[in-house]
Parts: C-alpha cells; structure tokens; sequence
C-alpha cells in the first residue's frame, strides 16, 4: 500500500519533474551538463542503440550499488526528466521491463515527500521552476529546507527576491555535490538521515560547515 502524501513532488506539473529515483544523480558526474547529456541519451537506450552512451560527460556511477535504469530520459517535448516506459508517455506501461518493476516503481516515494513540511513543499513548487535545481532540493530535502531558513533569516522583514536567493543555494549546493565522493540520493528515509552529515547543510555537521558559510553569506549578500 502506498503511504498518504500530501503533495507529490514527482512530477507536480507540466514546469518540472525529478526523476532522482531512476539513479541519475548518482552519477559520478552529476553537473546539469552531465545529467542532460545522460537524460539527452533516453531514446536510443530505450531502443537498444549501442552508442547509446557516446557523448555523455560520465555514465560511470558513484558506487558499485547504484541502479541507472537505462530507461530514464527527458519527457514533455524534451525538456522534463522522467520516465520513457512510463504509460502516461509512452502510451502503455513498459516499466516490467526495469529493474523494479512497475508496482514498486508505482509505489515508491522518496525521502523529500516525508522530510519537507508541507510549508516547504509549497515554497519549493512556488520558487523552482528549473528541472536540475528542482532535483537538487529533491536529492537533499533537510538541505533545501535549511536554505529556505537562512533566506527568512536574510529577508528579515523585507520581501527580497526569494526565488533568486534560493537559486543561487541551489547552484551553490549543486556544485558542492558534484565536488563529492559517494551516492548523494538516498533512497529511504533511514539511509538518508544516516548518511547526510556527508552532504547535506542542514545536517550541521563539521563536513558541511564551510559550504554552509559560503550559501550563507551569498544569501546575505543578495538579500541585504
């Protein structure tokens, strides 16, 4: 059965979509050029085309665990991460033929539906309309909501230019990411909690306290 959300943020409108479960931020590379150039490549993969992968910045994955299902790609005229099997696309459900079938790609719902309030949620869908930084608040959702603390903290009692400030974390944070060694998606509740001192500035930890720093005073200095 799958769990109640309140707001699903696969795929919330015809502006975004995250498809961060299919593996594709767990590339080694995981720079926007990167994860386009993969995505770009959805098509001849889904058809079996053995250069598939020529002309992708890295299809290497970040360690030996991680799935990259082949049939991720872009969707929605060619401009959204998704599902290429997906029925909605492709007009008749193909994702029995992925590693996880249909039923628990069905099911499943990634960290960020249960770590974001609903109050984060909305501020994401109300302030990220880019699909690869979109994904990044996905990949790190305690992140995100950090950020989103450090901009009400800047802001003060001005309006500022929230969704520029936010883009800007964002950016920042995308970079730090790729920087890093290891898996950045986590695919439960539990193994992200356990692993994102690693990564994540909302975990607080010494790891992440100059990244932390440097998304803080850029916030500051674009809202001050």
């Amino acid at each position: 059965m799958k769990q109640a959300v309140d707001i699903i943020l696969c795929r919330p409108d015809d502006r975004r979509s995250c498809c961060a479960c299919c593996g594709v931020f767990n590339l080694r590379d995981i720079s926007r050029e990167s994860v386009s150039a993969f995505l770009g490549n959805g098509a001849p993969r889904l058809h079996g085309v053995p250069a598939a992968y020529s002309g992708e910045l890295s299809s290497r994955p970040r360690d030996e665990f991680t799935h990259l299902c082949p049939f991720q790609g872009f969707t929605g005229g060619g401009s959204l991460p998704g599902c290429l099997v997906h029925p909605s696309v492709a007009g008749e459900d193909g994702r029995e033929r992925s590693l996880y079938g249909a039923e628990i790609c069905e099911a499943f719902f990634c960290p960020a539906h249960f770590l974001l309030d609903a109050r984060a949620k909305r501020m994401l869908l109300a302030h990220v309309v880019d699909w690869y930084r979109y994904s990044i608040a996905i990949v790190d959702p305690l992140g995100f909501a950090w950020m989103l603390g450090e901009v009400r903290k800047a802001a003060g009692d001005g309006a500022g230019d929230w969704a520029a400030a936010i883009t800007m974390a964002l950016e920042t944070h995308a970079e730090f990411l790729n920087d890093l060694d290891g898996p950045v998606f986590e695919y439960s509740e539990s193994e992200y909690l356990l692993n994102y001192h690693r990564f994540s500035p909302g975990s607080g930890s010494p790891s992440t306290e100059k990244h932390r720093r440097t998304i803080r005073e850029r916030i500051s200095g674009l809202l001050a």
